[in-house]
């Protein structure tokens, strides 16, 4: 929960908040203010404007900065449209082609998307064999496998 939904005047720029939050519980595998006890705790962290700890265990400083810019307060929280032009989701060597596909007649002009690879990203190299993915055919598509009693 975004700190401005508290006095109940708030707008899109909590979907970016959440966002944040999702990405910092990706990279640290626990749950933001999960040293928190109680949700009442966890209410009164977040509308004084305090981070989670997650956020500071974070080692990688883009990824830090990124969500950062998530967190922030709503005054400074930079808008969807924004964060697609921020550095950390602009990987220099894959090409972005985001434009509708018209050759999809299936789709009924949906505005199907695709991003398609140029070469391998030592970024996506280097988390995904952080976790345990190996890649198939040269396309960076991963099979997981999940166990129940994680």
């Amino acid at each position: 929960m975004a700190p401005e939904v508290a006095a109940e005047e708030y707008n899109k720029l909590v979907d970016i908040y959440s966002f944040g939050m999702c990405i910092l519980e990706m990279v640290t595998f626990e749950y933001p203010y999960s040293e928190c006890n109680h949700p009442a705790q966890i209410y009164k962290k977040v509308i004084s404007g305090k981070k989670p700890d997650a956020l500071y265990k974070v080692k990688d400083p883009e990824v830090c900065q990124f969500v950062e810019k998530c967190l922030a307060t709503v005054s400074h929280r930079l808008s969807a449209r924004e964060l697609l032009n921020d550095p950390f989701l602009q990987i220099d060597d894959w090409i972005s082609d985001l434009r509708p596909l018209d050759s999809y007649k299936d789709y009924d002009g949906l505005g199907l998307m695709l991003r398609q690879p140029r070469s391998n990203s030592s970024l996506v190299d280097e988390y995904s064999n952080y976790l345990g993915y190996e890649q198939e055919n040269g396309m960076d598509c991963h099979s997981v496998e999940y166990d129940a009693n994680e």
